[in-house]
């Protein structure tokens, strides 16, 4: 085992977007979504204040304000929350009013928000991660990071807290570990990876992956492990049924049984993200 490799048995992502459940997920330290995983906007310590004040104004349907459409593999329309300065990508089906999907996806979050605290409670080992993508210059302060891990040993006293802190550096090819204290490591190193339409906030997958799994150990709970072998989903008009959920797609079968949906999937779905 690597010197400073440290074994965790609860790690979540942050943020600041999407990327850092990506990774979590393909190193295999994270199976069902929390509450920061497919949003963005805000800071990190506002984010920390969000956790500390129980979600408090997360998704009041009158500070949502509708900011843009998205019209690629996965049509929604964006929702900005004008008092927490978070943005909702993945949530609102643009073929359906978003007053009537605001329901579920309130339900939803309830859910993840849940989740997150339910699995604070139970783990002693707990490990916050944060990575910036590459084209975001707002870097937080060392200050600032200090002050949320504070926050975060004030609201959760019994356990042992760990933040690990990712941004880009184009000028550090290995990764530069800066201790802000014994429980905080702030990482710069170029992780950014130009794509073929030049997106710069495209990240290089495979050193952001080799330096996570070179520093931290999962300890996954064995109702997580049974998850990646066999799903049962509840579906419209029917059961979703799927097997070994880290294989890529080998076939999928959907049969109708008495007026029931089954919907069999041997491997992993695209739009499955463990509600």
């Amino acid at each position: 085992m690597h010197k400073d490799k440290k074994e965790y048995d609860f790690i979540f992502s942050l943020g600041l977007a999407c990327s850092g459940s990506y990774f979590l997920r393909k190193c295999n330290f994270q199976v069902y979504s929390l509450p920061f995983d497919w949003l963005f906007g805000s800071s990190f310590l506002n984010r920390i204040k969000t956790i500390e004040n129980n979600f408090k104004d997360w998704l009041n349907i009158e500070d949502l304000e509708l900011t843009d459409t998205r019209l690629d593999f996965e049509p929604r329309n964006i929702f900005h929350n004008k008092k927490t300065d978070i943005t909702f990508k993945h949530d609102f089906p643009v073929n359906k009013d978003w007053q009537e999907s605001y329901e579920s996806v309130s339900k939803k979050y309830q859910r993840r928000i849940n989740r997150l605290y339910n699995s604070i409670k139970k783990a002693k080992k707990i490990l916050l991660f944060y990575i910036i993508n590459p084209n975001d210059n707002a870097i937080d302060t060392n200050e600032e990071i200090l002050e949320g891990y504070q926050i975060l040993k004030n609201k959760f006293k019994d356990k042992e807290i760990d933040i690990l802190y990712l941004y880009n550096d184009i000028n550090e090819k290995n990764p530069k570990i800066i201790h802000l204290n014994e429980h905080i490591k702030k990482v710069c190193f170029d992780y950014s990876k130009a794509s073929d339409n030049d997106l710069n906030f495209a990240l290089n997958k495979t050193l952001i992956t080799n330096f996570l799994k070179k520093h931290i150990r999962y300890k996954m709970p064995l109702k997580e492990r049974l998850s990646l072998i066999l799903r049962v989903k509840r579906i419209k008009r029917g059961l979703r049924i799927n097997l070994f959920l880290k294989l890529n797609t080998i076939f999928r079968l959907c049969v109708y049984l008495f007026g029931l949906r089954l919907d069999f999937c041997l491997g992993k779905l695209r739009d499955i993200k463990f509600d």
